[in-house]
């Protein structure tokens, strides 16, 4: 095959002579290609757009359409003699409930009260204060830790330190009360 190219036709060697052939048929389809893409587009452009619009531009369309017209009324459809109508009775029914239901759900548990340390708070010349007991022997007081201020007296007059006599009540402030003890202990003798 080699010789075949390098061998000379005329003038010029084979392989030259393959290039100007294959040149020849790149040129020839490609101008077939142009004049056919050229007719499509002619066609299309003469066919014009197929529309029963009539002369309104299609920019115009919002300002010349008319409503549908509205037909009201029963329709009525000729059926031929012969034909019948058989209507067959479907039988529906409704699925059975559920075998098993849900319980209705347990009404919400009433929130827990607030603890209150001590037996409770009380509004005292010092501020608000938490009432730990009575200064007395055999009373029940509760017991405060942590360094804690504790008030002895009464509400009207209190005082911290060693207690003046024995019966007064006993506080500590408000600020303190995750510092007293959970449960009351008796005292073996007053302050």
């Amino acid at each position: 095959m080699g010789e075949a190219l390098t061998r000379k036709y005329g003038p010029l060697p084979g392989w030259v002579w393959g290039l100007i052939v294959a040149a020849a048929a790149y040129f020839y389809l490609s101008y077939r290609k142009k004049q056919a893409a050229a007719a499509a587009a002619a066609a299309q452009q003469s066919q014009g757009l197929s529309s029963n619009l009539g002369t309104v531009p299609v920019s115009n369309l919002t300002t010349a359409a008319q409503p549908m017209p509205i037909q009201l009324g029963d329709t009525f459809v000729n059926v031929p003699q012969g034909s019948t109508n058989v209507t067959t009775p479907v039988n529906i029914t409704n699925p059975p409930p559920p075998s098993g239901s849900l319980n209705p759900a347990p009404a919400p548990a009433a929130p827990p009260a607030p603890v209150v340390p001590g037996y409770g708070l009380v509004s005292t010349v010092q501020g608000l204060m938490y009432w730990l007991g009575v200064n007395t022997k055999g009373s029940n007081v509760y017991n405060v830790g942590g360094g804690a201020p504790v008030y002895f007296g009464n509400a009207s007059n209190l005082a911290q330190g060693p207690p003046a006599s024995a019966g007064g009540d006993i506080y500590t402030p408000v600020g303190y009360g995750n510092q007293i003890a959970g449960t009351p202990v008796a005292l073996q003798q007053a302050y």
